[in-house]
């Protein structure tokens, strides 16, 4: 379906919905889309730190042989434009490269003309937010039909916004999953390519022996997307009712840290993303004015703020607490003080140095191998470079 078929409202919906994502979610929004236009194996995130302003990179396989490209992502508003200086740029990134042969650059505003001549003059390409539009329309991507009619799927753009500052809590933002294993296994097979519940459940069940089921898996995954490690995608049309899963940028972060053996740098992230979710920072608000909750306060707590009701608030209730004991300053306690708030432990962890690696707390019986490998230099201000990064906006 092409753009030049679609209702004009759609178009400018779409655009109105691009201009609100932040860089990092544009990022993601473009990482999903190549994933749609190519094999979806062959399409990786490029670290910061690496191939100047590349933000992606593809294997595209052809024929006789395999070409590399970059994709630099630039999310711009609509009243800029992007400048020949700016691809000038992305060419210089690609010709410094030894692994990319070709660069591309995406962006939701219009190119100068000047801009547009450096691109054709030095081989790269450009996709303008006329184009961009056309390729989501195209590709179903963060639209869906309804009655009859294509529009926007809200859902979509909504999961791309983030969780609830505000009001009421989603029952979606309420987490429903214990286990930091099988959530690390849940990030790794979707990396792997198994990007729904059923797959993402038979890779889990083949890896550890284990049975695990769909629903599970879509409980991971959302407990994933809570942490800024997932996010899910459109619902798929190759697959009738299956809800796509894709890793972000920092759940490969989180998950190459861990298994490198750097925990130190991976417990931080993680307590970081945990801190982020909006019951957390409710709970945590009323922990820091009365120093414990009872079990019954908990569930109070999350009744009063979220959709929840019922028997189902025990047990999500369970995994809040699962979550928060992850943290330093607080403590899972017995009796009366279900939780506890410790004002010394959250200023300790500013001061510990992060140059010793340690295994992070587990909140399941799985045990790991400490790692043997040196410490990481500077890993203080490398992790707050990735954190701030990754900072929810509020």
């Amino acid at each position: 379906m092409g753009a030049n078929n679609v209702d004009t409202e759609l178009i400018q919906s779409l655009r109105q919905a691009i201009a609100t994502l932040s860089d990092k979610q544009f990022d993601q929004l473009i990482f999903f889309l190549i994933n749609e236009i190519e094999n979806e194996d062959t399409v990786s995130f490029i670290p910061d730190t690496q191939e100047g302003n590349l933000n992606l990179k593809v294997d595209h396989t052809l024929p006789l042989l395999t070409i590399q490209y970059g994709i630099a992502v630039i999310q711009h508003s609509d009243d800029s434009h992007v400048s020949a200086e700016v691809v000038r740029s992305v060419n210089d990134s690609v010709n410094e490269s030894n692994h990319i042969d070709a660069g591309v650059m995406v962006t939701a505003s219009t190119p100068t003309d000047e801009a547009e001549s450096v691109a054709v003059n030095r081989g790269v390409e450009l996709v303008d937010g006329d184009e961009l539009v056309t390729l989501l329309i195209e590709h179903g991507l963060g639209i869906n039909n309804q009655n009859g009619a294509v529009v926007l799927n809200e859902t979509f753009w909504k999961l791309f916004r983030g969780q609830t500052r505000s009001g009421v809590i989603d029952s979606l933002e309420i987490p429903q999953a214990d286990s930091l294993s099988r959530l690390r296994q849940t990030l790794s097979a979707i990396e792997s390519g198994n990007h729904h519940k059923e797959d993402i459940a038979r890779n889990i069940e083949r890896i550890s022996g284990e049975s695990f089921e769909p629903r599970q898996a879509d409980y991971y995954a959302t407990a994933g997307w809570l942490l800024g490690f997932l996010h899910k995608e459109r619902r798929s049309e190759k697959v009738t009712g299956r809800g796509r899963w894709g890793i972000t940028r920092l759940g490969q972060t989180y998950l190459s840290t861990y298994e490198s053996g750097n925990y130190a740098t991976a417990d931080r992230v993680l307590s970081n993303q945990i801190r982020s979710i909006e019951i957390v920072r409710r709970i945590l608000a009323e922990l820091q004015n009365q120093g414990s909750l009872s079990r019954d306060d908990l569930i109070d707590i999350i009744a009063r703020e979220s959709e929840l009701g019922g028997s189902t608030v025990g047990r999500r209730a369970r995994s809040v607490v699962n979550w928060m004991t992850e943290l330093s300053e607080i403590n899972n306690g017995s009796g009366d003080q279900y939780l506890s708030y410790s004002e010394s432990n959250e200023l300790s962890i500013k001061e510990v140095s992060m140059d010793t690696d340690r295994e992070p707390a587990m909140i399941d019986d799985q045990t790991t191998e400490t790692s043997t490998q040196d410490p990481v230099k500077n890993e203080n201000q490398i992790l707050d470079n990735i954190i701030s990064s990754f900072e929810t906006i509020d």
